[in-house]
């Protein structure tokens, strides 16, 4: 797909152009440091260069493609690059980098699932807190 990339200092956007592909497919995620898009056969993973805030992250999904609106976690910090890049030269350097950036990756994506388990979990207790109410009531 094609990707178009854009910062200001309070946020980064990015298109992941998607063609020929029913919307109810795709599926969109996003983490502190990693979004992604899988609309089969197409797949954009990608590790960010800095952080976003997740929380406030908007993702839009248009007959286009997907259009991310994500504020940055360290507004006026530019990144001068979208992704971040394991460096090359030495081997051992690079093994380890991956694996650092794996890690952070994993580590993010771990902390939005958890979010999204807690934000189920209160809905369901003010849920099951409104039908004790409505209960009582009658």
């Amino acid at each position: 797909p094609l990707i178009v990339w854009e910062e200001t200092d309070a946020e980064v956007t990015v298109r992941v152009e998607v063609t020929n592909v029913p919307r109810a497919t795709i599926d969109v995620f996003a983490s502190s440091c990693y979004l992604k898009v899988n609309a089969p056969p197409f797949l954009f993973s990608c590790d960010l260069h800095g952080e976003i805030v997740e929380q406030t992250c908007v993702a839009t999904v248009d007959a286009f493609g997907v259009h991310f609106r994500c504020p940055k976690a360290e507004p006026g910090i530019t990144w001068g690059r979208l992704r971040r890049e394991v460096a090359g030269g030495n081997l051992a350097n690079a093994v380890e980098e991956r694996d650092l950036l794996t890690e952070r990756r994993r580590a993010s994506v771990e902390q939005a699932r958890e979010g999204v388990v807690a934000e189920t979990r209160a809905e369901q207790e003010k849920r099951a807190r409104t039908d004790k109410v409505s209960v009582e009531t009658q």
